[in-house]
């Protein structure tokens, strides 16, 4: 269903530039390496409209690349690391942001937040009982899954104090999504559970043949890449969260869905990157 607001031109455009850049990405898409880290990079996030790119890895370390110093053709050079975080003691296996904080989660049980125009200073470490696997931050609310099967969520307007704990699932979350009514969350337990966050209760509980490893939330639609390859498709308009549609979308797990105007991008570990047509066209 198209929303009433749906705004028709800019799908359209967004389309068009799409299709222009991946009709030959060779010609038009720049292709950069960066090598930083000596471990396995396991998150990456574009930040401060695109012109930034945080990296996290098994190395313990999150780097963040200035990508304005990238110039095709050319080595990239060494000044493009602007800054190197390097407080965790465990692999860092996870990046959020919201505006001028980011936030970094990894094994050694800390979500670390810092601020981007204060040169990265740490403003906030928060330590949980179980490695942190995946976190979203609001304008109000932090929240965090973990390997012990939890949801954390903190108030971000009182000094990221703790606010409640979610336990419904099994094994492992891997992954949280959230907005101003709902909070997401994906588990090894094969179910994908959406919380109510007034009534911090499950207001809708969705159970899948093969776990989900990676989620994209909003424009009335819910994206759940799954570890056999599939996209399940939800329309989440008026609290419904009805299944659309399944995809076979690569041959091996799904590690990354995101959705625009313009595409459907998926990554797997069948090591293709998959640009499809939007939903709706």
């Amino acid at each position: 269903v198209v929303p009433d607001d749906f705004n028709w031109q800019q799908a359209c455009m967004e389309r068009e530039e799409t299709d222009r850049l991946w009709s030959d990405p060779k010609e038009n898409i720049h292709h950069f390496t960066l090598d930083g880290h000596f471990a396995t990079v396991d998150a990456v996030h574009l930040i401060q409209n695109g012109t930034m790119c945080v990296s996290g890895s098994r190395d313990r370390t999150a780097k963040i690349w200035d990508l304005s110093k990238l110039t095709p053709g050319e080595p990239v050079p060494y000044d493009a690391v602007v800054k190197s975080l390097e407080q965790h003691r465990g692999w860092v296996w996870c990046l959020s942001s919201l505006d001028n904080i980011l936030c970094t989660g990894s094994w050694d049980t800390a979500i670390k937040l810092w601020d981007l125009n204060a040169n990265c200073q740490l403003i906030m470490s928060v330590k949980e009982r179980s490695a942190i696997l995946c976190t979203q931050i609001l304008q109000d609310i932090l929240v965090a899954g973990s390997y012990d099967k939890r949801i954390s969520v903190y108030d971000i307007r009182a000094d990221y104090q703790p606010i409640t704990t979610l336990r419904q699932h099994q094994k492992p979350v891997l992954c949280v999504a959230a907005d101003e009514d709902y909070i997401i969350s994906c588990s090894e337990d094969k179910t994908v559970k959406v919380w109510d966050r007034r009534a911090c209760q499950v207001y809708k509980s969705i159970q899948l043949e093969k776990f989900c490893m990676s989620m994209w939330y909003g424009r009335g639609m819910l994206l759940l890449g799954d570890r056999r390859g599939q996209v399940h498709m939800y329309s989440t308009g008026d609290g419904g969260f009805e299944e659309m549609e399944t995809i076979e979308a690569h041959g091996n797990k799904v590690t990354g869905v995101h959705y625009t105007l313009g595409g459907l991008y998926t990554c797997s570990t069948d090591k293709t990157i998959k640009v499809g047509l939007p939903i709706g066209f």
